[in-house]
């Protein structure tokens, strides 16, 4: 019987001390809405699953803030807007020839939420509201 209630109180402090040392462990952080993002990156919520897509606007170098045509560059297969920065002709060519240029990350790839959907209808969606929430930013001229 004291055999056991040692043992009880082993684990009884035992298990006190991994829940102090876990408290003084540092939280990882979440990336959300809420947080202070870089200046032209935002994140839209994708209306049919709720997780919020990864977006990027470019501007020229040069830019004096008037409204632009807008150019938005889809990854295929499973890519993500990493590679449009990457490559020898890079978005921010594209948006020098005078475009705003839209990068993104479809569901479940780069910095976005959710779940891969292999470009069906659910990264479609979220294609059609970011399109509907940049066409709104005033570095869009939606005529053009």
């Amino acid at each position: 019987m004291k055999i056991k209630r040692r043992l009880n109180k082993s684990i009884i402090l035992a298990a006190l001390f991994f829940a102090i040392a876990g408290c003084s462990q540092p939280q990882p952080t979440v990336e959300t809405k809420s947080e202070v993002l870089p200046e032209d990156t935002y994140y839209v919520e994708n209306p049919t699953n709720g997780a919020n897509l990864y977006v990027k606007i470019i501007h020229p170098s040069d830019w004096k803030s008037a409204p632009l045509s807008t150019v938005f560059l889809i990854p295929g297969a499973t890519g993500n807007s990493g590679e449009f920065l990457s490559r020898k002709k890079s978005a921010q060519d594209l948006a020098d020839a005078g475009f705003t240029v839209v990068i993104f990350d479809p569901d479940g790839r780069g910095k976005s939420e959710g779940k891969e959907d292999s470009d069906g209808f659910i990264q479609q969606d979220g294609l059609k509201a970011i399109i509907e929430y940049v066409e709104k930013l005033p570095e869009v001229d939606p005529d053009k």
